[in-house]
């Protein structure tokens, strides 16, 4: 959960302003939730906007006297949302689709009650409401219109983040699978001394090694393309953008890999524990509920394969 918690706020929810704001947004609002005086949330997701994440319907009209947009409509399972004192969100503006910083204080930004989830307890997940929610012009993010785009390329580093995140638990797994294969004991010898439970961890093991070398992969290959880039240009924090997005379909197999193999490895784990992988005194049973969500969250599993297959598709034409 404080992962979760660290990841959201110095990815998702950092990130759009470091890339997008202006000098103005950047100094009023990097330095605070640098230091974590203030943390950040992200609010894309709506009741009838998930996959389809840009048919969002919240709509943000401008004031009568020019110095507000006003936005109508809500966001739904929103990490952080409990906790941030600024948030990212989006909303139609005359049909073009628009990010703006929100801060906690802005008039008619409304948090709802925390989810009671299946896992992840320890993390805030609620719905924002925005009822005539008043943000100041000033806090448009980026250009009218230009939401999607923001939106997107923020979530290709999640999605390689959460590569890295579900690449070490994964590991982690296999750690706690052997020291209590070792230490567990029936028909007189350790079980790990069983060739059935020798032949589980090895694939546990292929998996998680398969997970971190995508994402070692990944990471070094946009380590290498932002280190030709020159620090003191203005376009610094753009250009770094384009970096990962080229790196977008590496970022969306990282995601499924690594989410996949953190079930595979967490659910052979609960197995391997036997009775006391049932049992919540023992961490992989934690983990059993934990993971789950790795393979909704950043976009679906699902989704991703389609930008995997549709962008390489469109890279080979």
């Amino acid at each position: 959960s404080i992962m979760v918690t660290s990841s959201a706020h110095t990815g998702i929810g950092t990130l759009p302003i470091i890339w997008y704001g202006n000098e103005s947004q950047k100094e009023k609002y990097l330095p605070k939730l640098s230091t974590g005086e203030w943390m950040g949330c992200f609010a894309l997701t709506e009741p009838d906007a998930g996959s389809d994440a840009l048919s969002g319907k919240m709509k943000a009209e401008l004031s009568s006297d020019g110095k507000y947009y006003i936005l109508n409509g809500q966001k739904i399972y929103i990490t952080n949302g409990g906790w941030a004192d600024v948030c990212t969100t989006f909303a139609s503006v005359n049909g073009k689709y628009t990010a703006f910083i929100v801060d906690k204080n802005c008039e008619g930004y409304i948090i709802g009650a925390e989810e009671k989830k299946m896992g992840l307890k320890g993390s805030s997940t609620v719905t924002l409401f925005f009822e005539n929610c008043k943000v100041p012009i000033d806090n448009v993010l980026g250009e009218i219109g230009q939401g999607g785009p923001i939106a997107l390329n923020v979530l290709y580093t999640g999605r390689y983040k959460l590569g890295a995140t579900t690449a070490a638990g994964s590991k982690y797994s296999v750690d706690l699978a052997v020291e209590f294969s070792s230490e567990r004991k029936q028909f007189g010898r350790p079980i790990i001394e069983f060739g059935m439970m020798q032949r589980k961890i090895v694939h546990m093991a292929r998996r998680a090694w398969e997970a971190d070398a995508l994402v070692y992969m990944t990471s070094g290959s946009i380590d290498v393309a932002i280190s030709k880039l020159d620090k003191d240009s203005p376009d610094y924090y753009k250009q770094m953008q384009r970096c990962i997005e080229d790196h977008s379909i590496e970022s969306s197999i990282c995601k499924n890999v690594g989410s996949e193999a953190l079930a595979y490895c967490v659910d052979e784990g609960v197995q391997i524990f036997g009775g006391a992988g049932f049992i919540e005194d023992y961490p992989i049973a934690q983990m059993y509920r934990d993971e789950r969500i790795n393979r909704i969250f950043e976009g679906t599993n699902e989704i991703n394969k389609l930008i995997i297959s549709g962008y390489a598709l469109k890279k080979a034409i």
